[in-house]
């Protein structure tokens, strides 16, 4: 789904990513709703012999809390991508500056682990820190969620004043880069969502 979506959205404008992401998530979420496998739930079913009455109404709720989220983080100008919502800055900022932006709406500078995530970073062709540091550990690089970094390609290389992850090209596969911490670079945050 994630690769599907993506491959639409090229060409798109932003807020035409953001509509388009919201029917897409929209129905994911709705369709995962419903049990088809054995009753989880007792009580009145509803239509289904696995549905019951109280899956329903909760799951009306939780679809209430959902748009209702979902369309704040929209109109912030986050945008949807593979269960997880992004926003990218349009001024610059320190490495730790923002991450306490990005942890203040509830979320944290991006960790990339898929390609379809890679790939849709560098679509937006912007020099911009990324949730990756070897500032506990000199040379041990690991993602904001505590998760190390498995492949590396010559960068981040680890000299010892360049302690924080940024994307700095956008045609390579791995286009991260350590950096002075301390430089003043646009950012990226994630929200995830599952």
């Amino acid at each position: 789904m994630c690769l599907l979506f993506f491959s639409l959205m090229q060409g798109q404008s932003c807020s035409e990513w953001s509509l388009l992401a919201l029917g897409f998530f929209a129905s994911y979420k709705l369709l995962s709703m419903f049990p088809f496998g054995p009753q989880t739930a007792h009580g009145p079913h509803f239509g289904h012999p696995r549905f019951s009455l109280f899956q329903y109404e909760s799951n009306i709720k939780l679809i209430r809390r959902f748009i209702t989220s979902t369309g704040e983080y929209l109109q912030k100008g986050w945008l949807y991508f593979c269960d997880s919502f992004y926003y990218m800055s349009s001024i610059k900022k320190t490495w730790n500056e923002s991450r306490k932006y990005c942890q203040q709406e509830g979320a944290d500078l991006v960790v990339i682990n898929s390609r379809e995530e890679q790939n849709f970073t560098t679509h937006f062709q912007t020099y911009m820190w990324i949730g990756l540091t070897d500032s506990e550990t000199e040379g041990r690089w690991k993602w904001v969620d505590g998760s190390p970094l498995t492949t590396r390609d010559g960068e981040p290389n680890g000299k010892t004043v360049e302690n924080c992850g940024d994307i700095k090209t956008f045609t390579a596969e791995r286009s991260w880069n350590d950096e002075n911490c301390s430089h003043s670079l646009k950012w990226i945050c994630e929200m995830k969502l599952s």
